[in-house]
């Protein structure tokens, strides 16, 4: 088991290196763009064609794989400026309003300089116990 927890980190570390590359590029890409229209990174035709050629691929991803890679081309052709490419983590397509962190793992955002998410009674004893292993044995 700790030969394939090796493998799964390392592949982490290659998925990072490439999501910091993807950024760069994204950036670089969206500097580049023309910046006019109601959303001026994002070229909906541009995105169905990229959709369309990687139609196998997409269709071996779960569900959450599909949710995680909007979430990179979301966040990427962003570049951290709100109202230039849709906003689906948000619903704003349907019209409402959602922070897509309400469902991420706690685990991700306790550290960070993330706004932390309120949890159940179970779940907050869960990280409590994370927090103060020594206390809880």
């Amino acid at each position: 088991m700790e030969e394939l927890r090796a493998e799964l980190q390392k592949i982490n570390k290659e998925l990072f290196d490439l999501l910091k590359k993807r950024r760069e590029i994204s950036r670089h890409i969206q500097e580049l763009k023309p910046q006019n229209g109601p959303y001026p990174h994002w070229d909906i035709m541009r995105e169905k064609e990229l959709f369309d050629s990687m139609k196998e691929q997409l269709d071996e991803l779960s569900n959450r794989e599909i949710a995680a890679f909007s979430l990179i081309i979301e966040d990427h052709a962003c570049c951290g400026k709100m109202g230039v490419y849709p906003e689906w983590s948000k619903a704003e397509h349907l019209g409402g309003e959602f922070d897509i962190l309400q469902q991420s793992n706690p685990l991700l955002l306790k550290d960070s300089s993330r706004q932390k998410l309120p949890l159940s009674e179970n779940f907050q004893q869960l990280f409590d116990m994370v927090e103060k292993p020594h206390e809880n044995h």
